[in-house]
């Protein structure tokens, strides 16, 4: 099995546990009854669940294994759906994303740490690719949300399947196709950063402007992931098929680039790449808030998911060279940042949204974008190395 897809499958499991739940976010406010201000509180618990679980993600990757780490957020990020899908009140919705972001934490650094570590071992590009598969994932979730939610599927029976296929899947994929099941470093190496660096809250100086650089698109990410649905559904009064594909599309050309990634970055400066990047975002989520229907907004998502496509695997790579600490307490570092945007993110996109619409709370997302154009230079310590998985 190539190396890139050994170490992308966890990646694209990863993305369609999120996209089944997240394509069904205007028929969860339906359920619940709750405006857009109050949806985005709500929202602000997956990833305030994923900020107080990274204190600890690094110890327990560093001290048992990626394998480990992913199979556990994989099972627990599954379970949690069912919850998702079935709380009767905005308290137990709230509650069933913080669970969620507490497993999905461990998943997702889990699995960059795996992946840049198989690029250094190998002297091989896969991270572009692994997220690749995230992406794929995500399309794929979209669809099949899409699909169900034409038909009328509830999101409960809905995401209680998703939880059945997807424990079944992550069974099969830990053992067959993902990574060795060793230590992520060292016993030794392990045991002098937790006498330094014990809890990974804070990135170190060396991965600042990084993380900040990562911040512009991620937010805008974010945006697409958490709204777009529910701006196409509900402002632009597109059918639930029609929304789901929009949102598949933005994905898709996301998949797209990623795939193509790693061929990009052995071609093109990583800083020009991300500076590429940013300037795509900023276009893009003009173009959604400005667009007149679903129909001239699909080429604006398309664009959108062009623009945040490699800025994060970039990211990825960068921190994991940078000195200091560990590899995967710089990970965690850069996540934790990433997760401290989007904690504030969904809440204030929601309660512009709800005051003004959408259309504005989305312009009001080009700012942010901008710092991703503004410290594209970040992205210089991206190490350059054979293309040949």
């Amino acid at each position: 099995m190539p190396l890139f897809v050994r170490f992308g499958l966890p990646f694209l499991l990863n993305a369609f546990l999120l996209s089944s739940w997240l394509t069904r976010i205007p028929d969860l406010q339906t359920g619940l009854g709750i405006d857009k201000a109050t949806l985005g509180l709500a929202l602000f618990a997956m990833p305030l669940g994923t900020v107080c679980a990274l204190p600890l993600v690094g110890r327990v990757i560093e001290r048992a294994s990626e394998r480990a780490a992913s199979l556990i957020g994989a099972l627990g990020g599954f379970l949690a759906l069912v919850a998702i899908g079935g709380a009767p009140t905005w308290l137990l919705f709230t509650l069933s994303l913080f669970v969620l972001g507490l497993f999905n934490a461990l998943m997702e650094v889990a699995m960059n740490v795996a992946a840049a570590g198989a690029e250094q071992r190998y002297r091989v590009h896969i991270m572009s690719r692994c997220h690749g598969f995230w992406s794929i994932g995500m399309v794929v979730g979209a669809l099949v949300s899409g699909v169900l939610a034409e038909i009328g599927v509830s999101p409960l029976l809905h995401l209680g399947g998703i939880c059945v296929v997807g424990i079944l899947a992550a069974g099969i994929l830990f053992r067959v196709a993902v990574v060795p099941g060793g230590p992520a470093v060292p016993p030794e190496a392990a045991a002098a950063d937790a006498g330094g660096h014990a809890t990974f809250s804070l990135p170190g100086r060396a991965i600042l402007g990084v993380c900040l650089m990562t911040v512009g698109v991620t937010v805008a990410e974010g945006a697409m992931f958490d709204w777009s649905t529910l701006f196409l559904r509900r402002d632009l009064e597109a059918a639930p098929l029609v929304a789901g594909i929009g949102y598949a599309l933005f994905a898709g050309a996301q998949a797209t680039m990623r795939l193509c990634g790693d061929m990009i970055r052995a071609r093109i400066a990583a800083e020009h790449i991300v500076l590429g990047s940013g300037i795509a975002t900023v276009i893009g989520i003009t173009g959604i808030a400005l667009s007149p229907s679903a129909f001239v907004a699909w080429p604006f998502l398309m664009l959108t998911g062009v623009g945040v496509s490699m800025v994060y695997p970039i990211a990825s790579m960068v921190v994991t060279l940078r000195p200091g600490r560990s590899p995967a307490a710089n990970v965690a570092g850069l996540t934790l940042v990433v997760m401290m945007a989007l904690l504030t993110a969904p809440p204030l996109i929601g309660l512009i949204g709800e005051a003004f619409g959408l259309r504005v709370a989305f312009l009001a997302v080009v700012p942010v974008a901008l710092l991703t154009v503004i410290l594209a230079r970040q992205a210089r310590a991206d190490a350059r190395v054979e293309v040949t998985a």
